[in-house]
């Protein structure tokens, strides 16, 4: 589990309960337009942000770096000289250009490659083959790439399965996390259902659980995710069979009403 900035409190329990890895988010170059219109998170982290929580040492620190066709050398360096143990690269449209990354990055920290173009998509077999740790899919730059406007089209169409097919036995991981018994309007127990059919390997904080751990003990509500979880793990075919029919019949729902 990865945690976008907070404040030191907020971080400084995400630790206790034992979240893997706080964003540092320096991911800009052509966000502004490639996103204008949609609801998407656009982080403003600073170089000064990595340096005051690498200080604080509460939890291990992962850096995005802007990505793209020649994605920012100059902000990977400064990240792994800053104490950053993990690299994000957004915006990949070539496994050439996650190559380069990986050459440049040389195992000097952990790499996370957000799959967030069809491009890369249509590349998925060749990625399954490089030294990467993590693979993230981005569904809302997915979807801008897509010109579509429904976020969870790539469940549906089985984009999301032809990628875990593809990279099998590997870390990847999509969605969002928020507190159990919220998510507006897929709920967050339907998601988490789906993310351990999938085997799932990882997912981000966002905006929906900075709304929803409001009022809440943190640790006691990682507490709910984590047995969530490990009783979603322990599920026969027959109920992975039903739970999947439901979330995909009420995605079709919510896509009705979405146009």
């Amino acid at each position: 589990m990865f945690i976008f900035k907070a404040d030191d409190h907020l971080i400084q329990d995400a630790a206790v309960a034992r979240v893997d890895s706080l964003i540092i988010d320096w991911e800009r170059k052509g966000k502004d337009d490639r996103q204008t219109g949609y609801s998407t998170q656009i982080g403003k982290d600073t170089l000064e942000d990595l340096i005051h929580f690498r200080n604080q040492n509460f939890i291990p620190i992962t850096v995005r770096i802007d990505g793209g066709i020649s994605f920012d050398r100059d902000q990977l360096e400064l990240a792994i000289d800053n104490g950053a143990g993990k690299i994000i690269l957004p915006m990949s449209e070539s496994v050439k250009q996650v190559e380069d990354f990986l050459n440049i990055l040389d195992g000097r920290c952990q790499s996370i490659i957000q799959i967030e173009t069809q491009d890369l998509i249509n590349e998925c077999s060749d990625l399954s083959t490089l030294p990467w740790d993590y693979c993230y899919i981005g569904l809302n730059d997915l979807m801008i790439s897509r010109e579509d406007n429904f976020l969870w089209n790539p469940l549906l169409d089985g984009t999301i399965d032809e990628i875990y097919n593809l990279l099998e036995h590997r870390k990847v991981g999509f969605g969002g996390i928020t507190v159990m018994g919220a998510g507006k309007p897929l709920p967050f127990e339907m998601l988490l259902k789906e993310m351990s059919r999938l085997n799932c390997s990882l997912s981000f904080l966002r905006r929906s659980f900075f709304r929803d751990i409001k009022g809440k003990e943190l640790q006691s509500e990682f507490k709910k995710i984590r047995k969530a979880w490990d009783t979603f793990n322990k599920r026969d075919d027959h109920e992975i069979t039903k739970d999947h029919g439901e979330i995909k019949s009420l995605i079709k729902s919510i896509s009705l009403s979405h146009v």
